[in-house]
């Protein structure tokens, strides 16, 4: 079969494609896509004329709020309103854009950084003024946040200048919203982010190829000046030798969830190094203190890993001391105590670890069962010139 149409209303089919395959059918500006393609082009076009040009990006505060209160139909509104008064402010040469839900990116051609604040500072105070209408005819206002970046100057390639503009909005969301924010003052929480994210590879790279091990700190008896235990400390072995402490790696681990693939070799490893010690001769202490992540207190089997490889290397549970932070401890009491449950039916003992590190620290003291109490070093440190952190730990030796 053939169907046949008239040229005409397939030219406006056509035309309504292509319009829309660079548009934003709600609000009518241009989409994410044509977005992308213009901030490729500036960016070649700042190289080859050496100039600047800035991104500015807004999102409306807690514009949800007036999806939840008034409808989805209100919020399309708004949507419409605030892409309006975009498209009138916007100079020529600037592109105005939704990128998404109720965000908005606009690019400033040959702009640099004091003229897109202003820029900026004059827009967010026109859709700050703006009046809306909800359902029943009555008015309200939005405020709007806006992120600015500036490129050559805070980036120097497209992934960077988003990042970028990204952090100067949520600084700006942050700094209490209805804001312009660069991101100036977060440069080095950038860079640190970074960081942390190239660490996370490198530690999972390290356990992948097993180069994370056990270095043994030595506990001293305070009373006798004896050697009383040893704790476990990981280590990163690089691939050239070099070994890394973990403290290098804490704000990885908490921030990625990384601290469960180093609990169960670091136990092995540890536990075996244990093994050898009770078996040779000397005055080699058998007592090993342990470090858990908070998320063993869930109850994911660690403690019948460790009970396990104890039976298998014959090693008495006594001897196995498992301490955590006091501040995870805290954080699911329910868990915990039934953890601490466990753990000493198994014959296992508890440490916590940073006592005094937060604030209601000798109400749980009361509340859960420890073995082992490890002050927190901030109170050690001065109990030679302070009366208090003096009888803070004297109270708590015996």
């Amino acid at each position: 079969e053939m169907v046949i149409g008239s040229s005409k209303a397939l030219n406006l089919t056509l035309s309504e494609l292509e319009f829309y395959s660079t548009h934003d059918p709600l609000t009518g500006l241009h989409n994410r896509r044509y977005f992308n393609e213009i901030l490729e082009y500036e960016v070649g076009r700042s190289e080859r004329h050496v100039h600047e040009f800035s991104i500015l990006m807004l999102d409306m505060d807690d514009f949800k709020d007036v999806n939840d209160t008034y409808g989805h139909p209100c919020g399309d509104a708004v949507l419409k309103q605030m892409a309006e008064i975009m498209r009138n402010s916007m100079r020529k040469g600037d592109l105005a854009t939704r990128i998404g839900g109720d965000e908005f990116a606009i690019i400033l051609s040959e702009t640099g950084k004091n003229g897109a604040f202003s820029v900026a500072e004059k827009l967010r105070a026109e859709l700050r003024d703006a009046t809306f209408e909800s359902p029943d005819g009555k008015g309200f206002h939005i405020t709007t946040s806006i992120g600015l970046a500036t490129y050559p100057e805070d980036a120097q390639n497209i992934s960077d200048l988003m990042a970028s503009v990204d952090m100067g909005l949520y600084r700006a969301k942050g700094m209490g919203k209805d804001g312009t924010s660069t991101v100036d003052a977060v440069k080095d929480q950038i860079h640190a982010g970074r960081k942390i994210r190239d660490r996370a590879e490198q530690l999972r790279d390290a356990l992948k190829n097993d180069r994370i091990i056990p270095y043994f700190q030595p506990i001293f008896d305070c009373k006798n000046g004896k050697l009383f235990a040893y704790e476990a400390l990981a280590r990163l072995q690089e691939t050239n030798g070099e070994i890394i402490s973990a403290g290098m790696f804490v704000e990885t681990i908490e921030k990625y969830g990384m601290g469960r693939e180093l609990d169960r070799p670091m136990i092995e490893k540890s536990l075996m190094a244990l093994k050898s010690w009770i078996t040779e001769e000397g005055s080699t202490p058998t007592r090993l203190f342990i470090n858990l992540s908070a998320q063993e207190i869930q109850g994911r089997g660690i403690l019948g890993y460790a009970e396990r490889l104890c039976n298998n290397l014959e090693i008495p549970p006594k001897n196995v001391v498992f301490e955590i932070l006091e501040r995870d401890a805290i954080s699911d009491m329910t868990s915990m105590r039934k953890f601490l449950t466990d753990l000493g039916k198994k014959g296992f003992s508890f440490a916590i670890d940073d006592f005094g590190s937060g604030y209601n620290s000798f109400h749980y003291l009361r509340e859960l069962r420890f073995d082992y109490v490890k002050i927190d070093g901030a109170f050690v440190r001065n109990i030679l010139n302070s009366k208090i952190d003096y009888a803070l730990v004297r109270n708590l030796t015996p």
